[in-house]
């Protein structure tokens, strides 16, 4: 695969919601859900989603497995669903490799200013971290 090696990356995550009444202000519940994903990317081409989450105390555990590409500086991950993301930047370093990118686009084609201004669409910009 042209440009990707071996990356894994995870991320560990909690929200929660607070409800109130809104004609009262009074507290009327609550929502949490708490999280890991890690997401695995082989030098063959393959993608791997590994998601284990607590929501409002019942468990949720899913894995996929899908094929990445990158061409043109847009990595394509096709699972159940086609994501796209704009490749922003790419550090190697002796102890890490990081890939910025900025996504996901689900609709073909990805606005061309998202190539050309990298402070268009900087809310969808994340880190995909490896450590060596």
């Amino acid at each position: 695969m042209d440009g990707v090696k071996s990356l894994s990356e995870g991320t560990r995550e909690r929200t929660t919601t607070r409800y109130v009444d809104r004609y009262t202000g009074t507290y009327a519940g609550s929502e949490s859900l708490h999280f890991t994903t890690k997401w695995t990317i082989t030098k063959q081409g393959g993608i791997f989603l590994d998601f284990f989450g607590i929501q409002n105390g019942k468990k949720i555990s899913e894995k996929s497995a899908g094929t990445v590409t990158l061409a043109g500086g847009v990595l394509v991950i096709k699972m159940s669903n086609t994501q796209r993301y704009v490749l922003r930047g790419w550090l190697e370093t002796p102890e890490m490799t990081i890939m910025t990118l900025n996504g996901p686009w689900y609709d073909d084609p990805i606005p061309e200013n998202i190539f050309t201004n990298p402070e268009q669409g900087r809310n969808l910009d994340e880190n995909w971290v490896r450590k060596k």
